[in-house]
């Protein structure tokens, strides 16, 4: 009998990227990137399949071989992650818990089927502006939202899937425009709190970020914040979404998850330890066209 080959690894180390190549040929890149607070090796294979590399200030040596020690995990949880992958088709509805709505999604016909509904339908409560269009030429395709329906004209076939789920991101991104920054606002009055401005915004890995400004001047001033919210918190269960929205606020005069914070946090959102676990579940459970891996 033939021997079997021997399983196969290759990497690469440059200081800037390392690059794996996995038994069955899968290449993955590594970001790499030096941490002042770190005081370890640390490789992260994100919820999106990203892998990000943090090193202490000057760990140069014996890198690669404390990399090659880590190939057997990777393999594993590669395989792992590839298995969770959620596989790309039209979803046949979207719920938006803070209406307390799902919206059935369905291809609804040709694209001049599409420019004559919407000529016809009203302005969608969401997407006020009208329908949303993405393409050029023959290939175009148009987003309606009609009451609690999301329908699709022109073509939706698996080639066409990046363009359905970068139509359905622009209005996820409408519906939280709509829906996150008046629930932050009324939450922020009902703990006397001042917030100068809330955005939703496409961030890459955290659900929402605080940033404080103390008016140039004034001694003891009244601190201006202003909060993004990432838009995909808008698929969020309602409570979750009230809780990364009491998140954020708690962080108007406090950096950093200090005891103080967490105190704070769960002063107002009780079971708040919880429910931070629950929201990093929720980022590696979005459905795929909500991913940045699905651009």
């Amino acid at each position: 009998m033939p021997m079997s080959a021997a399983p196969c690894h290759t990497l690469c180390f440059t200081g800037q990227h390392a690059v794996f190549i996995l038994e069955d040929g899968t290449r993955l890149t590594a970001s790499v990137r030096v941490s002042p607070r770190a005081r370890r090796l640390r490789l992260v294979l994100t919820p999106e399949g990203a892998l990000r590399l943090t090193l202490p200030p000057g760990e140069t040596a014996n890198v690669e071989d404390v990399l090659r020690n880590m190939l057997p995990w990777l393999e594993k949880a590669w395989r792992r992650h590839c298995l969770r992958r959620p596989v790309p088709v039209l979803p046949t509805q979207i719920s938006l818990p803070l209406l307390a709505a799902n919206f059935a999604v369905r291809h609804a016909g040709t694209l001049a089927e599409g420019r004559k509904a919407a000529s016809l339908a009203p302005r969608g409560r969401l997407t006020g502006t009208g329908p949303l269009l993405l393409g050029a030429g023959p290939r175009r395709l148009l987003l309606l939202e009609r009451e609690q329906e999301l329908l699709f004209y022109g073509d939706v076939g698996e080639a066409d899937l990046p363009a359905v789920a970068a139509l359905l991101r622009r209005w996820g991104r409408h519906a939280a425009d709509v829906l996150l920054p008046p629930l932050l606002l009324e939450l922020a009055a009902t703990l006397g709190l001042a917030v100068d401005a809330v955005q939703c915004r496409d961030q890459r890995t955290l659900w929402g970020s605080c940033r404080c400004i103390r008016p140039a001047g004034r001694q003891g001033g009244q601190l201006r914040a202003r909060i993004s919210l990432n838009w995909r918190a808008v698929l969020l269960p309602a409570e979750l979404a009230r809780h990364l929205c009491l998140h954020e606020l708690c962080h108007i005069g406090r950096r950093g998850h200090s005891p103080a914070y967490r105190a704070a946090l769960e002063a107002c959102s009780p079971g708040s330890e919880k429910k931070e676990r629950a929201l990093t579940e929720a980022w590696g459970a979005l459905p795929w066209w909500a991913r940045h891996e699905a651009r």
